[in-house]
């Protein structure tokens, strides 16, 4: 790997770190399922850095603000009809 390749996964990868610790805390607090902290942060690392590439390429309409509201109802909510 490149230095650069390598600097950038490691940047990523302690993104997800502290994502991770924050979920943790939520799940702690039963907040959220007891699920897989790590893992549940990936998902969430990668629902952000999607939302950040329709932004940068310009395919979003709405503010941030509507971003990251709906980003967090998905993740923390799901889409499903309730």
């Amino acid at each position: 790997k490149t230095p650069h390749k390598k600097a950038i996964r490691e940047m990523y990868l302690q993104g997800v770190q502290a994502l991770a610790g924050v979920v943790q805390e939520g799940i702690d607090a039963g907040v959220l399922r007891s699920l897989d902290s790590q893992r549940l942060a990936f998902f969430l690392q990668e629902m952000i850095s999607n939302v950040l590439e329709q932004r940068i390429l310009g395919h979003s309409g709405t503010s941030v603000e509507a971003d990251v509201e709906l980003l967090l109802s998905l993740f923390l909510d799901g889409s499903r009809q309730r």
